[in-house]
């Protein structure tokens, strides 16, 4: 049968309608939508009262509704930078057709068009409740829906001459922390005396702006005991433009070996006026590779580090050859878990505000450690957030 040109036409067009509207996937945005759901944890209910010690803000949803205030949240937004998100929803349908994901799907698309940012965001740690506990409608109405956004006030100390007058307005045996977290340092160095000729390396992009402080504080308080021989302060790149950022090769790295507080606080200006960070992740292995190469005599290697960002030289840290203490800071919504494999391959251990870990090299693999009630299973070498349970053996680090 001889097919005129014009059919042919037809039917090719036809055809590659089907074929790219059949073969289409899903859109980046619902593939995000959907990692966020892929993982949720079960909870007899959820009561924000409960989050004692965090700062957040309710953005309530009625039940089976998607609907919320979009004006006061966005108020909200101005104020304060997210750092994490958690969605609640309760299992009880009343319809045994009611569809909860496709729900779910329509409430984080609802806070996307509020809030885009917080999503396709590294620094943003997303995590999603069910309440299972009610049986009946009259109760599932009374349990909250909707989200809960975790935040930090940055702005505590966001320049350097705010930092400077922190210092200058209060004596030091007067000295009062603005919030719990402020005493993060403090905890640390002193529950460990015998870190001396230590090698401090510290991150000082915005977000660390409030542990900068502390450093300060605690090195001023401390002068007279000379345990830090070396601080190596870093910025990731000085400004750099971002797309020419390379691993290695990144930059704004200050040192300095003085036990004179004025050419310190010199030093910290010129690493915070130079550069402010750029992107979400920072040159920590560079740092310290450059701090260990020019301190020979020091003997502890600390990085204070930002939990709320990711290494841009991750892959290097195979590289360092001497043990690294890390103090994590923002560690309220759980832990960023390069550090953890940071620490375990250097042998190092990680410090937070009331623990220590320093035998994570010794564990192997499906061997699970819990941090600030969460736990993370070492899983073909590297640490992950344990979602699920497949049995592994508890490791209990060895503390000291």
């Amino acid at each position: 049968m001889k097919l005129s040109s014009r059919t042919l036409l037809v039917g090719l067009t036809l055809f590659l309608i089907s074929t790219s509207t059949f073969g289409q996937g899903p859109s980046r945005l619902e593939t995000e939508f959907q990692r966020i759901l892929r993982f949720n944890e079960l909870v007899t209910s959820f009561d924000p009262e409960s989050l004692t010690g965090l700062k957040y803000i309710e953005v309530p949803m009625n039940f089976a509704d998607d609907d919320f205030n979009e004006d006061r949240l966005k108020d909200e937004l101005k104020k304060h930078h997210v750092i994490g998100v958690t969605l609640i929803y309760t299992r009880y349908r009343t319809s045994p057709d009611f569809d909860q994901r496709k729900l779910n799907m329509r409430r984080l698309k609802r806070l996307h068009e509020v809030a885009p940012y917080l999503y396709f965001d590294d620094r943003v740690q997303w995590s999603v409740k069910e309440q299972v506990g009610p049986t009946e409608r009259e109760d599932a109405v009374e349990h909250f829906h909707g989200f809960i956004l975790f935040y930090t006030d940055l702005s505590r100390y966001s320049s350097f001459a705010e930092i400077r007058d922190r210092l200058d307005s209060t004596s030091m045996s007067e000295f009062r922390p603005k919030e719990p977290e402020d005493t993060l340092l403090q905890a640390v160095f002193n529950r460990h005396p015998e870190w001396v000729r230590m090698n401090v390396h510290c991150d000082l992009t915005g977000s660390m702006s409030p542990y900068t402080a502390q450093l300060l504080v605690w090195f001023k308080q401390n002068i007279d005991t000379r345990r830090i021989l070396q601080f190596v302060f870093f910025n990731d790149g000085d400004d750099m433009m971002n797309s020419r950022k390379r691993v290695n090769r990144t930059g704004g790295i200050y040192m300095v070996q003085t036990d004179d507080m004025q050419e310190l606080l010199r030093v910290v200006q010129d690493c915070m006026s130079n550069g402010n960070g750029g992107d979400i992740v920072e040159n920590d292995i560079e740092a310290l590779m450059t701090g260990i190469q020019n301190c020979r005599g020091c003997a502890e290697n600390v990085l204070i580090a930002d939990n709320l960002s990711a290494m841009r030289d991750y892959g290097m840290r195979g590289r360092l050859r001497e043990p690294v203490r890390i103090v994590l800071c923002g560690t309220q919504l759980g832990i960023n878990t390069q550090y953890l494999d940071l620490a375990r391959d250097t042998r190092g251990s990680v410090h937070t505000i009331d623990e220590d870990f320093y035998t994570l090299n010794e564990m192997r693999h499906g061997d699970v450690v819990t941090i600030a009630g969460k736990e993370y299973e070492l899983y073909n070498g590297k640490f992950r957030e344990k979602r699920e349970r497949r049995g592994p053996r508890n490791h209990r680090p060895r503390r000291r």
